[in-house]
């Protein structure tokens, strides 16, 4: 821009005639355009091949040259599964319209994905000077027939304008050309190689064998230990008490514990009427202790357990208590011995 600025200034003390401005600002223009163009990156792409098979492995050499690299930060080849397939327009059935990429090798650059983003920094410069020049080489394959076009790469994620574009064509292998390949790659079957013998090949049998020695052993060691027998003289057998013993025993105790003197009458009703059901269940099979009065007694009734007397007596005692813990009723001191008396008597009358 300086020399454009020390041109137009000498154009102003030296005017030259109409034609001659024409042509002079004409050229001038011309060589700031190209001023502009030079200034911008250059991508060029060149391939070893120009046909090649689906899944075979091509190179493209790209280069890259810049001006002043301070105005590029980093560099991207993400672009590249966007190669389009120019045959998919003509043919939408058999063809798909993007190429199925594989990034192979970017030695001496590390690219481990296409979208992976390098700094430009970390590239080695091949040439220095006015213009600074980066190059490499990439290996791709592609796995679907077509004609596809192979862009340059993106800087700072923008397209390249001063960069020019190759065409890859991927075709399917032939019939004949697949079978001379199978003809020319594939070898007979190997015979089967025999492993030699080992001697741990042999540890299966010593473990069956020391097996069946630590069987025997075990079973002649218990069958000729003497067995110990069972004195049954010196076992006390504990006898089985009946229903009449269990319940005048009871009955015994709550007479000796006094428990009407002291507790609350429907305590004491709790455990008389507890002892007489226990009793009846004992002695009869009747689940006494799960059933009201009424059902109690239309049970032995039903059944002819017990005579019409000792029937009432068994009534009267559940009646009365019914009345403490349901009516809230409290018996005179005169009356906790006549349920001793009539229960005890029921037990004693109907024990066998």
């Amino acid at each position: 821009m300086t020399k454009v600025k020390n041109i137009l200034h000498l154009a102003h003390y030296f005017p030259l005639k109409p034609n001659r401005s024409i042509s002079f600002l004409l050229n001038l223009f011309l060589c700031c355009y190209a001023g502009i163009i030079i200034a911008q990156p250059i991508c060029e792409l060149k391939s070893d091949k120009k046909t090649v098979l689906i899944g075979e492995p091509f190179d493209i050499t790209f280069s890259l040259t810049l001006d002043d690299p301070n105005t590029v930060k980093n560099l991207t080849y993400q672009n590249i599964k966007n190669s389009s397939n120019t045959l998919f327009a003509k043919d939408s059935s058999f063809f798909e319209p993007m190429a199925d990429i594989e990034l192979l090798s970017s030695v001496p650059w590390k690219i481990n994905e296409l979208s992976e983003v390098i700094p430009l920094q970390d590239l080695s410069i091949l040439k220095t000077g006015n213009q600074k020049k980066y190059t490499n080489t990439f290996t791709f394959a592609i796995y679907n027939p077509g004609i596809f076009l192979i862009p340059c790469p993106l800087l700072d994620s923008m397209e390249i304008k001063n960069g020019s574009q190759i065409f890859i064509e991927v075709t399917v292998p032939r019939q004949d050309s697949i079978q001379n390949m199978v003809k020319d790659t594939l070898y007979p079957i190997k015979p089967i190689i025999i492993e030699p013998t080992h001697w741990t090949d042999y540890l299966i049998y010593l473990y069956i064998l020391l097996a069946v020695f630590i069987f025997y052993f075990m079973y002649k060691y218990f069958k000729n230990k003497p067995v110990k027998k069972m004195e049954t003289d010196t076992i006390q057998q504990v006898p089985v008490k009946s229903a009449y013993e269990i319940a005048l025993e009871k009955l015994n105790e709550l007479e000796a514990s006094k428990m009407w003197e002291t507790s609350d009458p429907k305590d004491f009703q709790t455990s008389l009427t507890f002892i007489l059901r226990e009793y009846i269940k004992n002695r009869f099979d009747i689940d006494a202790p799960e059933m009201t009065t009424h059902e109690t007694i239309e049970t032995l009734k039903t059944n002819n357990l017990v005579d019409a007397v000792l029937l009432n007596s068994v009534r009267n005692i559940l009646s009365v208590s019914d009345l403490v813990k349901f009516a809230k009723a409290k018996p005179t001191q005169d009356m906790y011995q006549p349920f001793f008396d009539n229960l005890r008597e029921f037990i004693e009358k109907s024990k066998s």
